[in-house]
């Protein structure tokens, strides 16, 4: 229900899987709870007035049948999304420097890649932009770039 403190899902490992699970857990909730009114204050009649009455549509009871039902039905499928596996997902392997003895570094490959990808001059969003890596370890890299020109004035 989305009562869980910021500071405790920022530290909990599987907060994003909590709150995927808030509505089809409610909509359960909800569903449940129509179908123990229905049994305890109508008793066995209420329960199969729940369950059949969708075949009795222009009444009350077939149109809460009806309402449950949509409900009982939803909550597969909103966890349809929440348990959806994916394909696996297929990447090039990325190009280390004994795949290319031409290049040198790692330094190198980045600066090659942003080159096809970021500053291309035709297809890159920041054409023509040089990229100074910095630093290169096995997890992270850092790198700059000169600031763009000023607009000229007219």
């Amino acid at each position: 229900m989305g009562r869980l403190p910021p500071a405790l899902r920022a530290n909990l490992p599987a907060a994003d899987i909590a709150a995927a699970h808030r509505s089809p857990l409610f909509i359960s909730t909800l569903t449940t709870g129509t179908a123990l009114a229905m049994g305890t204050l109508m008793g066995p009649d209420g329960a199969d007035a729940l369950m059949a009455g969708i075949l009795d549509q222009p009444t009350i009871p077939g149109i809460v049948s009806l309402g449950w039902w949509a409900a009982v039905t939803l909550v597969p499928f909103k966890l349809r999304k929440v348990l959806h596996r994916g394909h696996p997902r297929t990447t090039a392997p990325t190009p280390t420097v004994a795949s290319h003895p031409a290049l040198a570094t790692e330094a190198d490959l980045i600066a090659q890649a942003w080159g096809h990808h970021i500053s291309h001059p035709k297809t890159g969003t920041h054409r023509g932009q040089v990229l100074t890596v910095t630093t290169v370890t096995p997890t992270r890299w850092a790198a700059s770039s000169p600031p763009p020109p000023a607009p000229r004035s007219p």
